[in-house]
């Protein structure tokens, strides 16, 4: 059983016009414009639309992003980009990780050779959070020698791909961070020089802002020999030959800090296979080793779309037919690109009528897309995300208490905020129920002798030790809940009657009202004046006290402190002490900085985050 999608106002503009990020965002290039179809992870109703469509206008460049161009000479022999609507020839979603919360970056090859990404500042389903991060044609040199002032064609991108990468060869032993990339990406321009770069954001390590930077390079030799251009005309002749080339990589593999992969290019009438390796810290500097094999095999996937979908696209040639009053063998159906996730299936296709002019309004384009599941033996489509979310809760908390050990600690810097969430951790505590009741009594009690070290008064939280302990022998797990409201209601304005204490507290924002605010459920937050305040972050427990403030996972919606709305969270402080050999050994994060950069998805459900 297969389901569509109807796009209006959209004619496909390339041959492969679709393609799907490993997030479930599915792009189809339409025109001047990219749909992005992005999952619906969170309907109100059982009947909702999977998808929610995001309409982007791609063709329009500010003077910043690429300066405007006069009509060439004929020296640089123009092929017209300087006048071209700059519609979309090709798409592809980088892997995971490269955008604001670790999400895909789109790459947008345009009819005027200019390769953009393209990424959602915020929320992906918002089509204005949508922009045009980098334009990659910037970053290509002229070269040092310009035979007769020629400079155009130095620029010209005409395709490109990126390097996937292999999570299941990655080092496990690494840190977290190292599996977002590298970011590895390879065009061919005007020549048949393949040129491999390596992308970074400010959402990746060692970047501070979106750039591109070449770490390889190789030239694709071709059997054919052609002959030297006499004519302008037969120049631009010659200037056509180059489009057909393709690219493909190899799943990338990252072993010792390295990361090794192979490209297959095909150019023309050769088909070369190039090893690539490069560290994945910067400075990247990759080394290239080179095996022609000549031939134009098939590099591109092998799998064949129109069978599983013949039925389908015979029954809409029929209505179609009937629609407009004749046959099915009078109708057209153009298919325009495939692609899949995981076991679902996508085909994108457009019908005309036979032995017309294939022109249509605006108003009157229609794109459909196709989507079948690829398991022979299921006879429903559902997407992954249409499924209700599982979040193991109890794994989430035994990583988050994890970094909150007097081990871990040591590594970061405990400020104000820290010293409010490992106060926040202790109550915590309490309060989750079981079955790990008792561990996380035991690692609170840790917190607890820790935070009164840390601020100065051993003996401070002795009675949430005592509390801690008489827990852990207890049995009615309700009772107990009750007990700690009480507990907590009495404790806190006890707290607050010592300055030094008092620092773990969160207060009340309301003007006039400097209550402390306590814990009613785990996830939401009261201050003891009866104010209702809203949620907490799932992963620092401190209460989310302005809006604009956090972010939520697109998948289980569980709220958290977004750490780019706390410029202060985002800030490494320096250890006083002996100097030190190292940076890293002599800057520390903050608290909430580590376990907010520990868990760059969410820690319940691996789901991604999207700003709110």
């Amino acid at each position: 059983m297969s389901t569509k999608v109807d796009i209006p106002q959209s004619k496909p503009s390339c041959g492969d016009c679709l393609s799907w990020s490993e997030d479930g965002e599915l792009a189809i290039a339409a025109g001047e414009n990219v749909v992005i179809l992005v999952p619906n992870l969170r309907p109100a109703h059982a009947v909702a639309n999977p998808w929610i469509q995001v309409r982007i206008k791609v063709n329009e460049f500010t003077d910043g992003e690429w300066p405007r161009q006069s009509l060439a000479s004929f020296a640089d022999m123009s092929i017209g980009e300087e006048q071209s609507n700059s519609h979309v020839v090709s798409i592809a979603w980088s892997p995971p990780g490269l955008a604001l919360h670790r999400r895909s970056v789109l790459a947008i090859l345009t009819a005027n050779h200019l390769l953009s990404f393209w990424a959602s500042e915020s929320d992906p389903r918002d089509p204005n959070s949508w922009k045009r991060v980098l334009v990659v044609n910037n970053a290509l040199p002229y070269p040092s020698r310009m035979a007769n002032g020629i400079k155009r064609p130095s620029k010209r991108i005409r395709c490109m791909a990126w390097a996937s990468i292999d999570m299941n060869i990655c080092e496990l032993n690494q840190r977290l961070a190292t599996f977002w990339g590298p970011f590895l990406f390879a065009i061919v321009g005007e020549s048949p020089e393949v040129r491999i770069f390596v992308a970074s954001s400010p959402y990746t390590t060692g970047s501070r802002d979106w750039a591109v930077a070449q770490c390889g390079q190789f030239i694709c030799p071709s059997t054919s020999q052609i002959s030297t251009p006499t004519s302008l005309f037969r120049q631009a002749l010659e200037g056509s030959r180059y489009d057909n080339s393709t690219l493909a990589f190899e799943p990338v593999k990252v072993h010792n800090a390295e990361a090794r992969t192979a490209i297959s290019c095909r150019f023309r009438d050769t088909y070369t296979h190039v090893a690539f390796s490069t560290p994945i810290k910067f400075p990247y500097q990759g080394s290239v080793q080179a095996i022609e094999k000549h031939g134009v095999p098939n590099i591109t996937h092998s799998y064949d779309y129109a069978c599983d979908f013949t039925e389908q696209l015979t029954e809409v040639k029929r209505r179609n037919a009937m629609s407009n009053g004749i046959t099915k063998e009078m109708i057209d159906i153009h298919t325009h690109g495939k692609a899949a996730f995981g076991a679902i299936r996508a085909i994108c296709f457009s019908s005309h009528i036979a032995n017309q002019i294939e022109y249509k309004t605006t108003s009157e384009n229609l794109t459909t897309v196709l989507f079948q599941n690829d398991k022979a033996n299921s006879e429903e489509l559902s997407f992954p995300w249409e499924a209700t979310s599982v979040a193991d809760v109890e794994m989430a908390y035994d990583r988050i208490f994890n970094q909150l050990e007097s081990t871990q600690l040591a590594s970061v810097v405990i400020n104000a905020m820290g010293l409010k969430i490992l106060y926040s951790a202790i109550i915590l505590a309490m309060l989750l129920p079981e079955p790990s009741r008792n561990k996380r009594l035991r690692q609170a009690q840790g917190i607890a002798a820790f935070l009164g070290e840390e601020i100065g008064v051993p003996a401070a939280f002795d009675e949430e030790v005592e509390v801690l302990s008489y827990m852990k022998n207890a049995e009615n797990a309700q009772k107990l809940l009750q007990q700690v409201q009480v507990f907590t209601v009495a404790r806190f304005p006890q707290l607050l009657e010592t300055t030094s204490i008092a620092k773990v507290l969160d207060i009340c924002p309301i003007p006039s009202c400097d209550k402390a605010i306590t814990w009613e459920r785990v996830d939401e937050s009261r201050c003891l004046g009866g104010h209702p305040l809203g949620a907490r972050c799932s992963i620092t427990f401190l209460p989310i006290l302005k809006p604009g403030q956090s972010k939520k996972c697109s998948n289980c919606s569980r709220d958290f402190i977004n750490e780019r709305a706390h410029p202060a969270l985002c800030q490494q402080h320096e250890i006083q002490g002996p100097p030190s050999n190292s940076i890293s050994d002599s800057l520390r994060p903050c608290l909430a900085n580590h376990l907010l950069q520990m868990f760059e998805v969410c820690p319940y459900c691996n789901g991604k985050f999207y700003t709110t």
